[in-house]
């Protein structure tokens, strides 16, 4: 009787422990697996935030080098009007008066100037025209604008004639002198070119001459503009004269700044070398997670 009771405890006894270790198993189970999620979400959220400061890194590399590349850009632009400016006895009214190309060419600078030049004289030209017509028919061959009209004109023909010497394939102010014969060509247009100039600046001076006796307020205005238009071709002048030292200053800053852009351009790409081939693992990982999970 003993016996068969403690066979009997035995029995329940096993039967006992088999039952908690299977109640204990899905236990243990779901516990590994809540773990292991927040493992996987942890290490998912450590993917994307990795992920997105590349990202951004990079972004914000390829922002910086191409804003990098708009100021190289516009300094090239001003430092360039800046050559041309040094050179003339007002450089500050020179660079106000006008705005930056689109180029910096230093044939495209030249002729800006002189276009803004023939502008000037042009619209002395409509001012003195405009004058004579109010002047009565007695006064208007003394007057000071009639006297002045055909030195403006003069001027502007001048000019005129100025400016086809200057255009063309192989400009004044051309850097792409490649040739000896080519450097004489540049030279002795230069040499025409110059007297042209002078001829249009001696003509104003005569009329600023003569308009300085008449004080009325319509004069004035002619006065002031025609003094304009002679420092606007007093630059053209000097811009003629020192037209060497122009061009060798504006090769050097460009020589500069192309050795700076390579420079830059060298620490760009060797960035963008080294966080794209992490940022495409970041990407890998992220996709391989999401499809794990």
């Amino acid at each position: 009787m003993n016996n068969y009771s403690m066979e009997n405890f035995e029995n329940t006894s096993k039967l006992s422990l088999i039952q908690n270790q299977q109640q204990q198993k899905p236990s243990s189970l779901s516990s590994n697996l809540k773990r292991n999620k927040i493992l996987i979400k942890v290490f998912f959220s450590l993917i994307i935030l990795l992920t997105l400061i590349t990202g951004a890194m990079i972004i914000n590399i390829i922002q910086s080098h191409n804003k990098s590349q708009e100021k190289i850009k516009l300094d090239q632009q001003t430092e360039s009007l800046r050559v041309f400016c040094s050179v003339t006895r007002f450089p500050d009214p020179c660079l106000n008066s006008i705005i930056l190309l689109s180029d910096n060419d230093p044939d495209d600078i030249f002729i800006a100037f002189l276009d803004l030049a023939i502008k000037k004289v042009a619209n002395l030209t409509t001012l003195t025209r405009a004058l004579i017509l109010q002047s009565t028919t007695e006064s208007r061959n003394e007057s000071g604008p009639m006297k002045c009209s055909s030195l403006i004109d003069d001027s502007l023909n001048q000019l005129n004639r100025s400016l086809t010497a200057s255009s063309g394939e192989l400009g004044l102010f051309s850097i792409r002198v490649d040739s000896y014969e080519m450097e004489i060509s540049v030279k002795d247009r230069i040499r025409d070119t110059r007297p042209r100039v002078n001829d249009a600046v001696n003509g104003l001076w005569r009329c600023f001459g003569i308009l300085g006796k008449d004080n009325s307020t319509a004069v004035i205005e002619l006065r002031s503009g025609v003094h304009e238009g002679i420092l606007h071709m007093s630059n053209i002048i000097d811009f003629l004269e020192r037209r060497d030292q122009i061009i060798g200053e504006i090769i050097y800053l460009r020589q500069a700044s192309e050795w700076k852009n390579s420079r830059d351009n060298f620490e760009y790409f060797s960035i963008i070398i080294i966080f794209s081939p992490q940022y495409f693992v970041l990407i890998f990982l992220l996709c391989l997670l999401l499809r794990i999970y």
